[in-house]
């Protein structure tokens, strides 16, 4: 009987490692797919999802780009004349940003005869609205009706805190050292946008310090 597969997308930060984790120690041989679409942070995330793919041991990592989705700006992550911050929070829904790449995702799945597309998203508030249970079982319903096969997209962190993540994390023995966070391009973090924000207090709240300093 041959291994089952995963397709699992990498952004470089924590929460999309720790998935992986969780698919690769479910049994699942996993392939990891990052997505360059103009984001601002594009070329440290593509490191970090390097760096990643190797610790996981993945069959393959592949490299997706769709500048198009920078090219039309319409967010904080893509707009680079501006920095970001917690207070433009409420600016970073990228359009349709989360279903163009799970459709890459599951596009390759399909030619792998892999079983599921693994995401890093993590439980609410959602900022977005590409993130929440009802948008996986939206999705998991277009998947039925417009694919081939019996393919499942998967967010095993979905009903996960991020301090909750982390700690899943650290328990499966990921290197968060080796995860970027900041939304800013920067030689290292810069501490005040939202990611980095929630970051901080998610290893404050588990009292561990961050590894990544």
């Amino acid at each position: 009987m041959s291994q089952r597969r995963a397709v699992c997308l990498l952004s470089g930060g924590p929460d999309s490692v720790v998935a992986a984790a969780i698919a690769r120690d479910a049994g699942y041989l996993v392939s990891g797919l990052y997505v360059d679409y103009g984001q601002r942070t594009a070329s440290r995330e593509a490191e970090f999802a390097a760096r990643n793919a190797a610790w996981l041991g993945v069959e393959s990592l592949r490299t997706a780009a769709v500048p198009f989705l920078g090219e039309i700006k319409g967010s904080a992550l893509t707009d680079t004349d501006s920095r970001v911050t917690d207070e433009t929070r409420h600016l970073e829904y990228v359009p349709f940003r989360n279903t163009v790449l799970n459709s890459l995702a599951i596009a390759w799945a399909e030619t792998l005869g892999a079983e599921r597309v693994v995401t890093g998203s993590i439980g609410g508030p959602w900022i977005t609205p590409d993130n929440s249970p009802d948008y996986f079982r939206a999705l998991n319903d277009l998947i039925a009706v417009g694919t081939r096969s019996d393919i499942t997209a998967w967010a095993p962190l979905g009903e996960c805190s991020k301090a909750e993540s982390l700690r899943r994390g650290i328990d499966l023995g990921v290197p968060l050292g080796e995860t970027w966070s900041c939304q800013n391009d920067s030689d290292v973090p810069c501490g005040e946008c939202n990611n980095c924000l929630d970051r901080s207090r998610a290893f404050k709240e588990l009292g561990v310090q961050d590894p990544l300093g």
